[in-house]
């Protein structure tokens, strides 16, 4: 792959979090291994494709609309998504159809188990700057160096649309991929790859605390 990436115009992409969300878990799920659920999500299929996923969480009102979440990072898309995903012939993905028996008795089958074909490595932190970062916990000041950006090795990627960090159930975008989703109103969290924040703690500091209204200017 060239090494020149722009990392503005790839973004890191998460379902929203909502209480009691809609989720529908493969049929069997009690009895399909922990490291068998993780493959999916990558289309590793040991024992076969789950077609029939069942509703084991939520109700129709914290429904995602177009992203139903599934086992360990496996997500189901609506239709409309796939149909824009094939129409703009974007890369580094694959799926097929399911079907979701609702609590309610109904049976959706306008979804498609959806999975991560493009690849890229891990994410280097020797790349991110370092920054100053305040957030209020609970009545606490938190003041901490943390790293911004979650850059990659650009030989690493693929050079597909849509694609996962090694190892990870990071998923991250091109532009356009995250434009055509915008578009359709679908309920995620997007951040540039430059912008987003690490959790890794940054060697050598101490997190301090402070009294709520005691920000430092």
């Amino acid at each position: 792959m060239n090494s020149n990436v722009n990392y503005n115009e790839l973004y890191y992409v998460r379902l929203q979090s909502v209480r009691s969300q809609f989720v529908a878990m493969p049929e069997r799920y009690g009895s399909i291994s922990t490291e068998e659920l993780c493959g999916y999500i990558n289309g590793k299929f040991p024992n076969g494709k789950p077609i029939t996923f069942v509703q084991s969480m939520g109700t129709e009102k914290t429904r995602r609309g177009l992203i139903i979440p599934s086992a360990m990072g496996f997500k189901l898309l609506h239709k409309k998504i796939i149909d824009i995903f094939t129409e703009n012939r974007f890369t580094g993905w694959e799926s097929y159809p399911v079907k979701i028996l609702c609590k309610n008795g109904d049976v959706d089958g306008n979804y498609h188990a959806f999975i991560v074909k493009g690849v890229c490595g891990p994410y280097d932190t020797n790349r991110s700057k370092v920054i100053d970062y305040t957030a209020d916990n609970g009545g606490f000041i938190l003041k901490e160096k943390r790293y911004q950006g979650m850059y990659f090795e650009p030989k690493s990627w693929d050079g597909t649309d849509i694609f996962m960090m090694k190892d990870t159930w990071i998923t991250i975008v091109t532009s356009p991929v995250k434009e055509e989703l915008e578009r359709l109103n679908v309920k995620l969290n997007i951040t540039k790859l430059s912008e987003h924040l690490l959790l890794d703690k940054v060697e050598g500091q101490f997190d301090k605390f402070q009294s709520y209204g005691e920000i430092e200017s």
